[in-house]
């Protein structure tokens, strides 16, 4: 996977589940939600990657602290930049979904991707 496929997947991801996946007793983002919701990144890694320990904790420190911990996650984002990965992370973390489109094309531009805006969006 590289930068453009990742954030294509990403952002048709978040443009198609139009919500934040959060826990709901406490409002934390998840990578895996109730009802089958999923952050921008947890679009990204496989059910057979995925562990529930990855839970709070941020996608660069998954990839740069906790390598030993979760080798199949580092090698699923080989070849994507760990930064781009963090601010998609941040863009559904700490943005509501009406700013989200707005964020994607900022970040497209800051990492030199290819953005299509979402029809109707200006």
């Amino acid at each position: 996977m590289n930068n453009q496929q990742a954030f294509d997947i990403m952002v048709q991801h978040l443009r198609k589940q139009g919500q934040k996946s959060r826990n709901n007793g406490f409002g934390t983002c998840l990578y895996r939600g109730p009802d089958g919701l999923k952050c921008a990144i947890g679009a990204l890694i496989p059910d057979v990657v995925y562990r529930k320990e990855m839970e709070g904790q941020a996608i660069d420190r998954l990839l740069i602290n906790e390598r030993d911990r979760f080798p199949q996650l580092c090698k699923l984002f080989e070849g994507v930049n760990e930064l781009l990965l963090a601010e998609m992370q941040d863009i559904h973390d700490f943005n509501e979904p009406s700013q989200w489109e707005r964020r994607f094309k900022l970040c497209a531009e800051e990492y030199n991707l290819s953005y299509t805006a979402r029809e109707g969006v200006v």
